[in-house]
């Protein structure tokens, strides 16, 4: 059985079944994320991307708690699969959003129309990937592939202990 990772245009409250033996990880069941939240989000679901989000999530899900957690759950990575930068730049993101709102209400049009989005400067790390999963999540997703090339032939002993590694 494979758990994915929450996501922001598909999963739904709680934990859901998916396609043969995958379950999907719940919004709401990300720490820092509640139920209200979650209906908020749903309602102007799908997202097509990043800077759409910021431009029609609801003010609920742009409160830094909320957003934090969903960004740091991988929940947005479907948005932006740049994590950490989104991350850093969270506050400054939503709080442009909501002023921007409050622009557009009062009557007012940007002269310069701004895309929502962040540089990519490659930093991705698995282990803080990792730790952010474990506090939001309670549980760690991101996973780190190993290939394994031995330089000889193996014995059989060297075979069992190398697939008891793997299967455990």
């Amino acid at each position: 059985i494979s758990i994915t990772h929450p996501d922001i245009n598909t999963s739904g409250l709680g934990f859901s079944p998916g396609d043969g033996s995958v379950i999907h990880y719940g919004l709401g069941a990300i720490k820092g994320v509640g139920g209200n939240a979650y209906q908020a989000i749903v309602l102007e679901r799908p997202y097509s991307s990043l800077d759409d989000f910021f431009k029609r999530a609801p003010a609920k899900a742009l409160n830094s708690g909320i957003l934090s957690a969903l960004i740091r759950s991988g929940a947005i990575d479907s948005l932006s699969p740049l994590r950490e930068e989104l991350y850093v730049a969270r506050e400054n993101l939503a709080t442009r959003a909501l002023r921007n709102r409050a622009e557009r209400r009062a009557g007012g049009v940007p002269l310069f129309p701004v895309q929502f989005g962040v540089g990519d400067s490659r930093i991705a790390d698995p282990s803080t990937r990792r730790r952010w999963e474990l506090e939001t999540l309670s549980v760690v997703l991101t996973t780190e592939t190993k290939t394994i090339q031995p330089n000889h032939w193996l014995t059989v002993t060297e075979f069992e202990w190398l697939k008891m590694m793997i299967d455990n």
